[in-house]
């Protein structure tokens, strides 16, 4: 890092105004961390034979392997290998804006797939089927991999696969992928409240697998709120395959800046075969600032040995001190419980009770009210009551 700062300061790259405008935060004799291990592509299959070339609908297997920087297979290596395969390099010219340079590049951002794989012993594969939208004219594609075992790191790419032209086999599917919608995590139950800044949670599958290399006109994974098609969010970077698998995956987006009050998002996934599916949530956005509970329950109800109680707020991401006061219907308190939790989404559920009163005791059968009072890290509070009944 110190050389390369020591080269932008020279006379003869830099002019008068900005030789002196780039600073290097930190120690310059670090190096950066790259992977000590290499990640290289043994072989690639369609339908069982050795091939070079990745045809649109092939399926497809490629075999890897991890090695020292010595050449040796690093047979102790066990972890996770994550690969992107890309279609071929696109020109891309500036838009000469703002008095800038017209200039063309080239740029490999067409991704044909990502995911993941297990690695065993320093050995891995993963397939896929090839989409329908890949540039039919044949040139070298990319593999890009990157791979962490509990010690260790690998990173690699391989440019020497060639992408193009059609599979001579024909894939017979006119159904579109499944979709489920969440925010945050898969507790979202639609509706639900959220604060300004959720996660689009996205899980899909499909038997072909997903379309993510945005070729095609109108392909694109996107998504939409409250029917704002003029301000598409293109999604096709942010879907990752499963482990071990391209018929499912993920996809998480992070939104930002919502308005106040109730919204609906109406996601479009295509499969490889340029087959389309849509799904809709809705939910109502709360600022932050304003902590609320929008519901209070537990389960079972009616209890007879145990319960938990569960409650949705709009502080994802929070720590708070959860505190639950259970009364008789005529209001005598009969058992009080107090944790601290770590939020990950809109909807807690792990406080249990056992059906006790302080004292240990074993609460008659009855209706009882409960109240939860929460209350963040930085002062924020909220509660909100409910009923539960006990049977024996």
């Amino acid at each position: 890092m110190g050389d390369v700062i020591r080269l932008s300061k020279r006379e003869n790259i830099s002019d008068g105004n900005n030789e002196r405008r780039f600073i290097l935060l930190g120690d310059p004799a670090l190096s950066i961390a790259f992977p000590r291990l290499n990640i290289l592509t043994d072989s690639v299959t369609t339908y069982g034979e050795l091939t070079d070339t990745l045809k649109a609908l092939a399926n497809v297997q490629i075999y890897g392997s991890i090695h020292e920087l010595s050449g040796e297979k690093a047979t102790s290596f066990n972890g996770t290998v994550y690969m992107e395969v890309f279609d071929k390099p696109e020109n891309i010219t500036t838009l000469e804006s703002n008095g800038g340079l017209n200039a063309t590049f080239q740029l490999q951002k067409s991704v044909l797939y990502k995911g993941k794989a297990q690695v065993v012993n320093g050995n891995f594969s993963f397939n896929f089927i090839v989409p329908k939208d890949i540039a039919y004219q044949y040139g070298n594609g990319k593999l890009s991999y990157y791979a962490s075992s509990s010690t260790l790191d690998a990173s690699g790419y391989d440019k020497s696969i060639i992408i193009g032209g059609m599979s001579k086999n024909i894939l017979n599917d006119n159904e579109g992928p499944n979709i489920h919608l969440f925010m945050n995590d898969q507790k979202f139950v639609n509706g639900q409240t959220t604060d300004e800044n959720p996660v689009l949670l996205a899980l899909v599958s499909d038997s072909i697998g997903i379309n993510t290399i945005g070729n095609g006109i109108g392909h694109d994974i996107v998504a939409v709120i409250d029917g704002d098609t003029e301000s598409p969010m293109i999604l096709n970077d942010f879907y990752e395959a499963n482990l071990n698998t391209y018929k499912s995956g993920v996809i998480r987006y992070p939104l930002s800046g919502l308005s106040e009050g109730n919204h609906t998002l109406q996601i479009k996934v295509w499969d490889v075969c340029n087959n389309s599916s849509t799904s809709s949530i809705d939910f109502e956005v709360v600022k932050s600032s304003k902590f609320i509970i929008n519901q209070v329950y537990n389960y079972p109800n009616p209890m007879s040995e145990a319960t938990t109680f569960a409650f949705v707020h709009n502080q994802s991401g929070k720590e708070m001190n959860v505190k639950i006061d259970i009364f008789s219907i005529d209001g005598r308190l009969q058992r009080n419980i107090q944790k601290n939790i770590a939020t990950e989404g809109y909807r807690t559920d792990i406080i249990g009770w056992d059906g006790n009163d302080s004292h240990g005791n074993r609460l008659r059968q009855g209706i009882y009210i409960f109240r939860v009072t929460l209350r963040t890290t930085d002062g924020l509070t909220a509660e909100k009551t409910g009923k539960l009944v006990i049977i024996h």
